[in-house]
């Protein structure tokens, strides 16, 4: 794993947690079974021997610096410019000599397993991509990207506020943990478009790869409930009874 450093995304105000008023803390540090978000994400990554870790942190960043404690770089985001523009602020600190970079959001990885995190990885060195992204199929698909295939190779990714009727029906949806071969990483990642909404969107990666013939492939979860989006209270206080469920049965 000497050769893979982890970006991970944290820098998120969590205003919907705090039901659009001013959050009181990030959003990473929103507990689910007993724990903030980032402590169970990092727990993951050590697991399995990823050490190399940058945090990407803006809104009340020094409160997840505090959190996490010693062991962990940090790059700050002092304009949320979006995922691309996120990535960017963490390759900055990520060695020369790593191979591979590793980018996942730090606010909905709490409940994957180890064993999939390196399934993962492991797909990616064995079939030596250029980019590999994880998908799911969960039962309400809706706010998500879908995943456009064509003879079972990925084409695109289709935020649903664009997509057609015939696109919101395909259940596969991109969850937000990405493996990039690192060169191809820092020689493209500065050239995504700004969007209309004034952020760069990591998912621009995908299609510029798949334009330029590179090698894009995904990682589809076999368990939908190791992906968990927590973006309401209603979301939180189900993401708390399933860690506190899943805890339990450990």
């Amino acid at each position: 794993m000497s050769k893979v450093a982890v970006v991970v995304l944290a820098a998120g105000k969590g205003t919907r947690l705090a039901q659009g008023s001013p959050s009181p803390k990030p959003k990473v540090l929103y507990e689910v079974g007993g724990k903030p978000l980032i402590l169970h994400t990092l727990d993951i990554l050590k697991q399995i021997g990823l050490e190399d870790v940058i945090l990407v942190i803006g809104h009340k960043g020094g409160f997840v610096q505090q959190t996490v404690g010693a062991g962990y770089k940090f790059a700050v985001q002092s304009r949320r410019l979006g995922t691309g523009h996120a990535a960017k602020v963490g390759l900055t600190l990520v060695p020369k000599d790593t191979e591979h970079v590793m980018v996942l959001n730090g606010d909905d990885s709490a409940f994957y397993k180890p064993e999939t995190v390196k399934k993962v990885l492991e797909k990616h060195f064995r079939e030596n991509n250029t980019i590999t992204f994880v998908t799911l199929e969960p039962k309400d698909p809706a706010g998500l990207g879908r995943i456009v295939r064509k003879s079972g190779k990925v084409v695109g990714i289709v935020e649903e506020k664009v997509a057609t009727e015939e696109q919101k029906k395909i259940k596969e949806v991109n969850d937000g943990l990405y493996l990039f071969h690192r060169s191809w990483l820092e020689k493209n990642l500065s050239t995504i478009k700004k969007s209309k909404s004034g952020e760069y969107y990591l998912t621009d990666l995908i299609h510029l790869a798949l334009g330029k013939g590179e090698k894009v492939e995904t990682y589809k979860l076999d368990d939908p409930s190791e992906w968990k989006g927590v973006n309401t209270p209603e979301e939180l206080k189900e993401a708390d009874n399933l860690m506190k469920k899943k805890e339990q049965r450990l």
